[in-house]
Parts: C-alpha cells; structure tokens; sequence
C-alpha cells in the first residue's frame, strides 16, 4: 500500500515554471531538455562550459563548487539532477554523487527551492532473480556503481525527512536510445560494426531490465506533473527483464547478421536486475510505450541515416 502526503500540481502548460537542471548536457539531461523545450518550458542549466544549449539559460559551475550553486538556484526552483554517472575516473564518481549532494541539498535549503528530483537507478536494489523489486524492498548493492546510489539516495532522504526539503527519487532501469554510447545495447552494436568479439558476463545469462529514452523521459515529465510533499520514490522501468542470449539474438535477427562475443563464466556484477513500475503506474500514470524490439530498431535505423547523409 502505498501512502502520501500532501500533493501539488505544476502546470505543465506554465512556461514559467522555474525549472533547474544538473547534468542537462548529458545522454538523458539533454532529451529531457529537449523535451522541455518543445512543450515550450525553458530549462536553466548549471553546466561545465559557458555556452547557449537549445536556447536554454545557462551558467557556468560545478555541483561541486558552493559559490556556483549559489548563484544558480533560486527560490521556488524546481530542479532535476541528472549527475553523478559512473566514468573512467572513480574519485569523481565518488565526488560528484556524495559530496555533490551535500553542496546541491545545502544549497537547495539556503536558497528554498520547491523541489528536488534525483536521478538514480534500480541497481541500489542489487540481485534479484524472482520477481521484479517494488520502492519499499530493502536496498541491497553489489557493485561500487550502486553503492555510491545507494548513499547517495539516503543523503536526499535524511535531507527530506529531517530538513523537511521536498525530494522525489526516480530509480530508473537501464536507459537505451539513439546516441546512447555506452552499455551492453551499444556495445555489441560495435561489436557487429567493428567485427571485435565483445565478451559478455553469466555466460550470457546476465538479465536486465531496459527501458528507451522516450519513456524514461515520459516518466520524469509525468512525475514534474504530479510532486508530493516530503520524500517519494518511484521506479521507471519496463517491468521485463532480457538476458543477454536473448537480447542478442533479437539484434542478430534485426541486422540479419551475427554477432561476435565470448562468454564468460564471471560475476563482475548482478546476474539479475528489473523492478516493477506499478506504483508509477497508479500514482503519476507511467507506463513504458516502447517495446524493446521496436526501440532496437529506432536505433538502427537512426545509424543507417547517419551513414547514408
């Protein structure tokens, strides 16, 4: 079951919604920009380089930096965090998440913005082979990836529950889509393209749950719609898992070639990870629209454009 507080609506027809955005140039902060944009909701960006993006307001600064963020937030903001990747370099994976989180929460506070929504994953909820995880099992991470997510999701709830600053947490399942660069979608791609045998973990068993950018991005939309008072979480996935056989096959299927890897009968990681998108469902009307098949294909013949031009 399910409870809530108090909830409130933004217009999402208000294009004077003071949306701020961290980590807007990245994969999924810069669709949902996009996406903004075209509703005709202008995003203001904390970015690293001094340039205009999609005619959006930006500003030069660094999660990092107190001073940046300072000047950044305003009063009555609403702001989505899409920082804190995993790259090459771990201390600023590390940096970015933790430490980060404490500049962007006190700042929050300090300038009283309205609202505080999280990117995170449904990997905090570590291994799970039986059922699909739901918001309130317990978190349980394997990797360093999903630890950090997982400290990083429990500074936001201290800050919600003992500072009384309003926090949405979006655990998202794993994002594919068009220019997406990294994973296992783009990376046995190039391994079709480059003819590089790609080696998979689990012998190829590994399952995950993947979700497209569209409806990643339909799920952050519809929660900006729909905010509630003290700290909620919210799953935005597919609610079906694939293992890498299979997905491989699909794709095989789709370029009428083969792929080649090598599996390998290592656990650098879960064997198993999907969550279910009920309480998303019911509570902001979120269901995925885009079969993973048909997703693959958006893919494909988005590089066959770019090639050909």
């Amino acid at each position: 079951m399910f409870l809530f507080k108090n909830k409130y609506h933004i217009d999402m027809n208000n294009t004077h919604l003071k949306l701020s955005v961290i980590g807007g140039t990245g994969f999924l902060g810069k669709f949902f920009v996009e996406t903004m944009s075209k509703k005709g909701i202008k995003s203001k960006l904390l970015i690293h380089k001094q340039q205009k993006i999609h005619s959006n307001e930006s500003y030069f600064g660094d999660i990092l930096d107190n001073a940046s963020l300072e000047k950044f937030l305003q009063k009555d903001d609403v702001v989505v965090n899409f920082t804190g990747q995993i790259g090459n370099n771990l201390e600023d994976y590390v940096k970015t998440n933790l430490t980060g989180s404490l500049n962007l929460l006190n700042s929050c506070i300090a300038k009283q913005v309205k609202h505080v929504i999280l990117i995170s994953t449904i990997n905090v909820y570590g291994n799970n082979c039986d059922t699909p995880s739901i918001e309130t099992d317990p978190i349980k991470p394997v990797t360093l990836y999903s630890l950090v997510k997982s400290v990083t999701e429990k500074i936001y709830k201290y800050y919600s529950e003992n500072l009384k600053l309003n926090v949405t947490i979006l655990r998202l399942s794993h994002i594919y889509g068009v220019d997406k660069k990294i994973g296992i979608i783009s990376n046995l791609i190039s391994s079709l393209e480059s003819h590089n045998a790609l080696k998979v973990s689990h012998n190829g068993n590994q399952e995950r749950d993947f979700l497209y950018i569209d409806d990643a991005i339909q799920g952050i939309v519809n929660t900006l719609d729909c905010l509630q008072d003290g700290l909620t979480i919210y799953n935005i996935s597919s609610e079906e898992k694939i293992s890498t056989n299979n997905l491989i096959k699909i794709l095989e299927k789709i370029y009428d070639s083969r792929i080649p890897y090598e599996k390998q009968n290592n656990f650098p990681n879960e064997k198993c990870i999907w969550a279910s998108h009920q309480k998303a469902k019911k509570y902001i009307n979120f269901f995925p629209k885009v079969k993973l098949e048909d997703g693959l294909q958006k893919i494909i013949l988005a590089k066959k454009a770019n090639n050909d031009s």
